[in-house]
Parts: C-alpha cells; sequence; structure tokens
C-alpha cells in the first residue's frame, strides 16, 4: 500500500505519494494546488492510482505520448468524437504536432514551444484556420492535462493563437444555380434531389443523403433530420448529426412535397423492375439500385459540373441560398436556426449584410425556372431503360 502526506508550502498545498522503489532508490511524485482539502483529494487519488497499477508519473510522460491518451481516452471514449473529427485530429496530431512537440515532456512543454510551432506551420504554408485547428487540439490536449492534475497550468493559453478570418459569406444567385442543375441532371440525374434538399431546406450534405422514408411523413410534410451519412472505413454508414442542434424537424414547402411524392412512386416502380437486384436500404436519395450515395460522389459531381461551367460556387454554399432567401421572406430568426440545426443565433450575423442580394430572387421564382428545366428526381430514366422483372 502507498503511503503519504500532504504539506503547505508557502501559499500553495502539496500532496506527496511513496510510488516505490525505482532503480534502488525511494521514488516520491507530488501534486502541487491551492486547497489543503484539494490536496488531501489528490493524494487519495495518487495513492489509489499507485496501488491499482495505473499511476503514471507525469515528469516522464511525453507530449506526444498525452496526445495519444488524449484521443483514444477521452476524444473516443468520452467525448464520443464523430469518426470525421476523430480522422481529423489523429491526422494533426500524427503529421504534424507530434513530430515537432511529441518529444517534449508534458511537463516541460512552455507557450514559447506552441508560438514557435504556429509560426513555423504558418510560414510553411499551412492556412490560418488548419493552424487554429492545431492550436485548438494542443489547447484541449493540454486543458485536459489540467484536468487530470497533470500539469498545473494549461501553457497554451499564454501562446499566441493565430488570428482567423470569418470567410464572407457566398450567396448563389437563382441563375448560377439553374446552370449547375441543368448539367447535373446531365451528368448524372440521382444527384439531382439531394442538391435540392441542400438549396431549399438548408441541409448539409450528408444529411439529404442519410435521409430514410421513414423520416418524412408524407401527409403533414414534416421531414425529421436525426441522421447523416458517412464513409467510415470505406462503408458507408448512417452516424450522429454534427451537434445536438443538428436534430431537428421541417416542414417541407408544397412543390418539394410533390417532388417527393413522386419520386417515392417511381421508386416503388423500379424496385418491381430490379425485383431482388434492388438494394432495400430505404433511402430517399439512392442510386437507381437502391444503393446509398457516397458523399464525396456528390461533392465530385458538383465540383465536375462548376468547374465545367467555370464557377467558383460550393456545394455548402446552397446551404446558404437557403438561409438567405428564408431571411428576404422575413422568417422568424428562432425558425430559421432550429431548421438549419444552429446552435445559436449568432449565426445569422454572417448573413445580414447580403439579403439584399437576393431581393428579386425568392423561391417562388426559383420553383417556376425549375419547372422550366423539367428537372425529375433522377429515377425516371432510369425506369425507361431497365426491363420487368419476370
Amino acid at each position: 500500500m502507498s503511503s503519504g502526506h500532504i504539506r503547505k508550502r508557502g501559499d500553495s498545498w502539496q500532496a506527496i505519494a511513496y510510488v516505490g522503489i525505482v532503480d534502488g532508490k525511494k521514488k516520491y511524485t507530488s501534486r502541487t494546488t491551492k486547497t489543503k482539502k484539494e490536496a488531501q483529494r489528490l493524494l487519495t487519488e495518487l495513492q489509489h492510482q499507485i496501488n491499482t497499477n495505473t499511476f503514471s508519473d507525469p515528469g516522464k510522460i511525453t507530449f506526444g505520448e498525452h496526445l495519444d491518451n488524449f484521443l483514444e481516452k477521452h476524444c473516443k471514449l468520452v467525448a464520443k468524437f464523430s469518426h470525421n473529427s476523430l480522422v481529423t485530429y489523429s491526422t494533426a496530431i500524427e503529421a504534424h504536432i507530434k513530430p515537432m512537440l511529441g518529444r517534449i515532456k508534458l511537463s516541460k512543454l512552455q507557450s514559447t514551444d506552441i508560438d514557435r510551432y504556429i509560426y513555423d506551420k504558418l510560414n510553411n504554408g499551412l492556412s490560418a484556420s488548419t493552424v487554429h485547428l492545431h492550436y485548438r487540439i494542443i489547447y484541449s490536449a493540454l486543458k485536459r492535462a489540467v484536468k487530470s492534475k497533470l500539469i498545473i497550468h494549461n501553457v497554451a493559453e499564454a501562446a499566441d493563437a493565430p488570428k482567423v478570418e470569418i470567410p464572407e459569406i457566398q450567396i448563389v444567385d437563382v441563375e448560377v444555380c439553374l446552370s449547375i442543375f441543368r448539367d447535373i441532371r446531365r451528368r448524372n440525374e440521382s444527384m439531382v434531389l439531394p442538391l435540392l434538399l441542400c438549396l431549399f431546406l438548408g441541409l448539409r450534405r450528408g444529411e439529404s443523403l442519410g435521409l430514410l422514408w421513414d423520416n418524412l411523413d408524407l401527409e403533414t410534410g414534416y421531414l425529421s433530420v436525426e441522421k447523416q451519412l458517412q464513409e467510415v472505413d470505406k462503408e458507408l454508414l448512417r452516424t450522429k448529426l454534427k451537434t445536438k442542434s443538428s436534430k431537428r424537424k421541417i416542414m417541407l414547402p408544397g412543390f418539394l412535397l410533390n417532388i417527393l411524392t413522386q419520386h417515392k412512386k417511381e421508386q416503388v416502380k423500379l424496385k418491381l423492375s430490379l425485383g431482388k437486384g434492388y438494394n432495400n436500404n430505404g433511402f430517399i436519395c439512392c442510386k437507381p439500385d437502391g444503393q446509398p450515395i457516397n458523399p464525396r460522389s456528390l461533392t465530385n459531381t458538383f465540383v465536375l459540373s462548376r468547374k465545367s461551367l467555370g464557377l467558383k460556387v460550393r456545394l455548402h454554399d446552397l446551404r446558404h441560398f437557403a438561409a438567405t432567401r428564408f431571411l428576404e421572406d422575413n422568417a422568424n430568426p428562432k425558425a430559421i436556426v432550429e431548421m438549419f440545426g444552429w446552435s445559436s443565433l449568432k449565426m445569422l450575423d454572417r448573413y445580414g449584410h447580403q439579403t439584399m442580394v437576393m431581393q428579386q430572387e425568392l423561391s417562388g421564382l426559383m420553383q417556376e425556372k425549375l419547372k422550366a428545366i423539367e428537372i425529375d428526381t433522377g429515377l425516371t430514366r432510369a425506369l425507361k431503360k431497365l426491363p420487368k422483372a419476370r
């Protein structure tokens, strides 16, 4: 059993616990805190770790080792990061942070080391937003170390975090949308419907592709956004949404409800035509054989289209189009925030100065022009090409 005691040193209190015989010498470990009560709690915690062989000496732990522990235990198990977030963190840690800061002892890491890291990465071509992400990872990992009493202070607080300018919202006008939809319809009609949902409902890419028929009530017109489609280890899976507020219910406009109603009828006919060859996964947006659409395929098709048209618009800009349209219609701000799955009204501040741009481009005009180019949901032509099931 580990022995130990607490003692007062100046304005602080110290918890000291006996670790055992290391290299022929008695080994002790200590933690410093501000109060006697906290020091007693730390002593009890240290003794428990030593007695259960779960103790790690912070004096020997490198920052790289702590980052590994932070990623595996906190991000994966406690915070339960999404697959994409874990990949982003892991890539940043392995490719950038550990090679430069990983060998430094956790207890020896200084704010100047972090400043040097930031300066080096910015001067070697990484964008301010990417380096700021790295800073956030470093900061979060050190914050966890403070909470675990491995270190006393988070030295990242004294480092100079790179400033990131919030990019101006890119508003897509009606003619640009129509040009893209015409081109994508010629390339792959299956991609039209998920893009329509992004455009008119402000859905994210994965949200539109992750919708099931069970999420839509054709009688009431309510659509429930509950999951998103993501590629995880080369497999397409419906995963949890980006944030808690992303889970929401949306009332569909009449014309879009009509499109989805017709789309379902076509899908039923296609099931009969393909028979056992149809993959009945229940997806609203899918390939003609029922297979889900890879989110990367949707983006790639969109990028090919806008490049061929000489445009700079991004797929995510379709979401901005929807937000601005609702603002122009003087919709309730709280309703807009809920519909788009945002966590606060602050997001609307990014759209305020753009609203006049859309004065003549409300949904009615867009709907009429969409009818003019006869956009369907991607199954009509597939039906004509398939023989009926025997």
